[in-house]
């Protein structure tokens, strides 16, 4: 028999509505400090009250007494709350690198303390974090560019020994992949015991020299996570071109995988080439590239026109995949062609997802179904003269792409996309973007369709089901000019230079307790509607540093991580606002943690 608030009933390990029930009866009890005879229970049903619990309501009986302090550390008990922030959480900013059943108890309790921290972390304000600053000369060697924030927030270096093209931050927040001119890619592991409290180190190679190392060479780079593996794979797309020419112009595909020691840890990542496209017969280099699945595409401003090109780079048949390093010529690649007319005044941004793909140009926001994109066989991919709009007259304006769904924003920040958010619990796909002074959620419904080559889901064909939601609005003195958006939290860089930090909420969102008490999901999101959702925190971090650069900076929601460029290029600030628990010891030698 269990007493708790007056009440008497039989306990029923079958009866599941009893077990939710129970379990909130709990939290209530340790909440309010009410006396509960919890201990007297069996194990595997102290097991199955802890497995309905979130994470603070753990901890709270874990400092009760050693009985629940040694159940609340058993395996079933972790899995189970691991399991549900995945199922809440898009795997882009909840991602473990290795199957959950490879995780014993501790290293499953360290991936809740590694997301709790970085949730405390995004939310808590602290004035003594205000201000960052560098030093004013940067040629005396290994430059201090940030100083620590306060103890809580450590910030490292990593020093290069030339300017780097591009960088990224893998999902996860451990790797850090770093882009050379010459298309080389090394990476650095932020968790690897040499990496001391102010430095990085050392870098590891994963793809050689592409090109000629040249600084006028144009390198873009695009990444496809793989979240179907069951360890951390991810697809990574390289457009390397020397200005002087185009004959190297190419696009390289690499399968990027974790490199796993005899115990099936993650050691390090190793890389092997799929598939090389050269040459790509363009007259302008293009601004974007984009990589989902099977597809890549790429994109320029050509005459009165925005083109994108949208390819199968695994075509013709299984080619490039029995042959590893497969040379594929463009003429053998089946092309579908996106054409939006005008001359945007900022550079636009476009995301794939399999089967439709997503443009951002100033000032519309378009969804297009590939499936009505016009096809070629061969030839350019984007053409330099394009056929005319049929009431276009003698004007020879380029025709338009039939659209799925657009939407106009008088102020859009093109390079605010963000990349895409699968959402399991809901459903739907997901982009964070911004005007100049409101941040925006865009949800599109998945559907399954038989034209997609590896099955995977996509956006619906229905445009009255896209809504789009407002989560807040912001203010910035100067415009930003670099964006890195999380599922709720973004990193916007200026001019000025001035980084401000965002929190922001979906309105039908679930917290990980409603879930396991079986609430009911809340109704979806009305179009422009904040709801219950919208900006929970504005934070600004003033960056003093002279020699600061505006490149658009990288960020691990999940690990609380944000990497930022200075120096020009040849170096990088790593800064960590994960806020981990301290703990303290007690006379009785019981271990106190304050999260």
């Amino acid at each position: 028999m269990l007493k708790s608030r007056g009440m008497t009933n039989d306990i029923d390990c079958g009866n599941a509505w009893f077990m939710r029930w129970f379990a909130v009866d709990a939290a209530f009890a340790v909440e309010h400090h009410t006396r509960m005879s919890l201990t007297t229970l069996p194990l595997e049903l102290i097991l199955c009250v802890f497995k309905c619990l979130d994470w603070p309501d753990i901890l709270a009986l874990r400092k009760t007494c050693v009985l629940l302090n040694q159940a609340s550390k058993e395996r079933t008990v972790f899995l189970e709350l691991v399991t549900r922030y995945a199922s809440i959480i898009p795997r882009t900013a909840f991602l473990p690198e290795r199957p959950l059943s490879l995780y014993n108890s501790q290293g499953l309790e360290k991936l809740i303390y590694q997301w709790r921290a970085a949730e405390l972390g995004w939310t808590t304000s602290d004035p003594s974090s205000s201000t960052v600053t560098a030093p004013a000369s940067p040629t005396s060697g290994k430059i201090q560019f940030l100083q620590r924030l306060n103890p809580n927030r450590p910030q490292r270096q990593v020093h290069l020994d030339r300017p780097l093209k591009t960088f990224h931050l893998v999902d996860g927040g451990r790797w850090l992949l770093v882009v050379r001119y010459s298309g080389a890619v090394e990476y650095y592991d932020l968790h690897h015991p040499s990496s001391s409290l102010s430095t990085i180190g050392p870098a590891r190679q994963l793809i050689p020299d592409l090109t000629e190392r040249r600084p006028w060479t144009v390198v873009l780079t695009a990444v496809d996570m793989d979240y179907k593996e069951p360890f951390l794979a991810f697809n990574l797309a390289i457009y390397t071109r020397i200005w002087l020419g185009f004959s190297s112009e190419q696009v390289q595909i690499w399968r990027v995988t974790l490199d796993l020691d005899a115990r099936r840890i993650g050691v390090g990542l190793k890389a092997t080439r799929l598939a090389v496209i050269s040459p790509l017969g363009l007259t302008n280099s293009p601004s974007t590239i984009s990589l989902c699945g099977h597809q890549l595409a790429w994109g320029c401003l050509g005459g009165d026109a925005v083109n994108v090109a949208v390819v199968d780079w695994t075509n013709p048949g299984s080619h490039a995949q029995q042959r590893p390093e497969s040379h594929i010529p463009l003429k053998a690649l089946s092309m579908r062609k996106i054409t939006h007319p005008g001359r945007p005044k900022e550079v636009p941004c476009f995301q794939l997802i399999r089967g439709r793909i997503l443009l951002a140009v100033k000032p519309w926001l378009i969804l297009y179904d590939l499936a009505s994109a016009p096809t070629f066989q061969f030839g350019n991919a984007i053409a330099p003269h394009l056929p005319a709009h049929p009431n276009a007259g003698n004007n020879h304006a380029p025709s338009a792409t039939p659209y799925l769904w657009r939407k106009k924003f008088s102020d859009l920040l093109t390079r605010s996309l963000s990349k895409a958010f699968f959402c399991p619990l809901t459903d739907t796909i997901r982009f964070i973007f911004f005007t100049r002074s409101t941040v925006y959620g865009l949800v599109l419904p998945t559907a399954q369709s038989d034209s997609i080559l590896d099955g995977s889901t996509m956006a619906s064909t229905r445009p009255e089901e896209i809504r789009v939601v407002r989560l807040g609005a912001y203010d910035m003195e100067n415009e930003p000019c670099g964006f890195t958006s999380g599922y709720h939290t973004a990193v916007l860089h200026s001019f000025k230079p001035e980084t401000v930090i965002l929190r922001y909420r979906w309105p039908e969102e679930l917290e990980p307790c409603a879930l396991a008490r079986g609430l009911p999901l809340p109704a979806p999101p009305i179009d422009d509607a904040p709801g219950p959702g919208g900006l929970l925190k504005q934070r600004t971090v003033a960056i003093t540093c002279k020699y600061f650069d505006p490149f658009t900076p990288a960020m691990d929601e999940g690990s609380g991580r944000v990497i930022i460029s200075a120096q020009s290029g040849k170096q990088l600030a790593v800064v960590d606002f994960a806020v981990y628990p301290r703990v303290k010891e007690r006379e009785d030698g019981w271990r106190k943690e304050v999260f």
